[in-house]
């Protein structure tokens, strides 16, 4: 088990790193509008924006779960949040739906492309990596859960 949560934190090869630069912008946007929310969820957005920095320098496979389940559940609660405003008859703002949409979306997606590549040897890294990123980013979204 040991070996495993080494991998977690262990120093990624290079090309993984391009992957967070959207992401850097899409955190930013995220902050501003954590303001509304209170002070925790300003210093939740803000520590993860500083992983994401920290990504750029030393990228790890646990930092880039941590962003990625961000990014993944932004996007769903996105897709969710519009579905359920648009079923009950509330109009949405196309242009606020369609800059959510890509603030997470890009990220996600550019996050997939350039995920971490594990060796032989951390089999299971990648389910254990998502699956601690879960527990830690569910947090943010329990008002949409």
């Amino acid at each position: 088990m040991t070996g495993r949560l080494r991998a977690l934190l262990a120093r990624r090869a290079s090309p993984a790193r391009w992957g967070h630069v959207p992401a850097l912008p899409a955190l930013a946007f995220f902050i501003a509008l954590g303001l509304d929310e209170g002070i925790p969820t300003v210093l939740y957005l803000a520590t993860l924006g500083a992983v994401c920095l920290l990504q750029l320098v030393r990228p790890t496979l646990l930092g880039w779960a941590l962003l990625f389940v961000l990014f993944v559940l932004s996007t769903v609660s996105t897709l969710y949040t519009a579905a359920f405003y648009t079923s009950h008859g509330v109009s949405i703002d196309r242009h606020q739906y369609v800059l959510l949409l890509a603030s997470g979306g890009v990220p996600s997606a550019t996050l997939l492309l350039a995920r971490p590549r594990t060796q032989g040897n951390e089999r299971g890294a990648v389910l254990l990596a998502l699956t601690l990123a879960a527990l830690m980013i569910a947090p943010l979204f329990t008002a949409i859960l």
